[in-house]
């Protein structure tokens, strides 16, 4: 058993990062886990660059006050492309941000189109453009399409929801990636991953959905320079903590307790960030 303890923060504007620190936990579940669910700004896509990027170092502050973490995670797209230059600038620690997973697409992608499902923020944003200029040669195959109600969607709904309401939801993007000729599917936003069961389920023939939780969570290993012999927990007799925050009191916190219940994590309160 190896004695490597660590601490680390994952930081979204919901749930949409819980994938991500699943698959790092899966793999180290001897490691204390923080995840911060910032509703009280939720949804980060609709914020303007410099209101994110404020938010942003602030709760990156008040985390490492409180948790004196190892590494953080910024587990959302549109804070990943808006906010992660800043935060190295401005913070020692080692930072992880999650981006559209178009460099493996175009690698695997020869030929046919590549889209790009993302929030609003994400699409009309430079790093985007710029992932897409830089590891997509035929980046004229490659179309972003901005999916704002997907998050609002799988935030407030997904938990609850019947199988015949998220077919209603997503079925219209698997009409546009059939009628546009996609290729593969890129997942730009975490929250969408909560709907990745169900695009595999029901995709037209030939596409392929891809995100970039295997890529992060290789690379959050890679960084915390811990041992990498144990699957699934096998050698690890001890566990970690892992707390789920919500940074807005007020809000019914019936709709995440499923998530946090399936999770196996604890519910706390970050009361002073409201």
């Amino acid at each position: 058993m190896s004695d490597c303890s660590r601490s680390l923060v994952f930081m979204d504007s919901g749930i949409g990062g819980i994938p991500y620190l699943r698959w790092v936990r899966e793999r180290r579940p001897d490691w204390d886990y923080f995840y911060i669910a910032d509703n009280a700004f939720f949804p980060y896509g609709g914020r303007s660059p410099g209101e994110l990027t404020n938010r942003l170092k602030k709760l990156t502050s008040l985390a490492i006050d409180r948790y004196s973490p190892d590494i953080i995670i910024l587990a959302c797209n549109t804070a990943s492309v808006t906010a992660l230059t800043d935060l190295r600038k401005e913070f020692t620690l080692p930072f992880v941000g999650v981006v559209p997973a178009v460099k493996p697409a175009a690698e695997k992608c020869s030929c046919g189109k590549i889209g790009v499902l993302a929030t609003k923020g994400t699409v009309e944003g430079s790093y985007l453009q710029e992932l897409i200029e830089k590891f997509a040669d035929h980046r004229d195959a490659v179309e972003p399409l901005a999916a704002p109600d997907l998050v609002q969607f799988v935030e407030n709904e997904l938990a609850e929801a019947s199988e015949k309401r998220i077919f209603d939801v997503i079925s219209p993007y698997l009409t546009e990636a059939e009628k546009r000729g996609w290729t593969y599917m890129v997942l730009g936003c975490t929250h969408f991953l909560f709907l990745k069961p169900w695009l595999e389920k029901w995709k037209p023939p030939g596409l392929s959905v891809l995100d970039s939780t295997e890529g992060v969570g290789n690379r959050v290993l890679s960084l915390l320079e811990c041992p990498e012999d144990a699957t699934a927990g096998e050698a690890y007799s001890d566990a970690g903590v892992t707390r789920f925050h919500l940074t807005n009191p007020d809000v019914s916190v019936e709709k995440y307790v499923k998530f946090v219940q399936a999770e196996a994590m604890e519910l706390h309160y970050l009361e002073d960030l409201h």
